[in-house]
């Protein structure tokens, strides 16, 4: 017999066979199968709306970019000059990794 690597998994399925002997076991381990894929199907889920929150946070990043660059050029200034260029792109290249992080939390 082989025995599980993990401890936690061999004391539940020894509490487990003791409790509800050979004949439970099996709708037991079922239902366990069962939770197992409903988690794997939460965590592919979880997974694809971290996807959208990233692009949804970089698409707002690249409209304040562009709303900051309309707001020079009304301001007065008839050339967006490289400085100011590097300016938006350093904050807004920091408040996406601000964002990224705090949506890994």
């Amino acid at each position: 017999m082989t025995y599980p690597e993990h401890p936690d998994v061999l004391t539940a399925f020894l509490f487990n066979y003791s409790v509800v002997g050979s004949r439970g076991l099996r709708s037991r381990t079922n239902e366990m199968l069962n939770l197992l894929d409903i988690a794997k199907s939460q965590a592919t889920e979880i997974a694809s709306l971290k996807a959208k929150h990233q692009a949804a946070c970089q698409e707002a990043a690249e409209a304040e970019k562009k709303a900051r660059i309309a707001d020079a050029e009304e301001e007065g200034a008839t050339d967006v000059t490289q400085d100011t260029y590097k300016r938006l792109n350093l904050v807004s290249w920091r408040n996406e990794k601000i964002i990224t992080h705090i949506g890994w939390l």
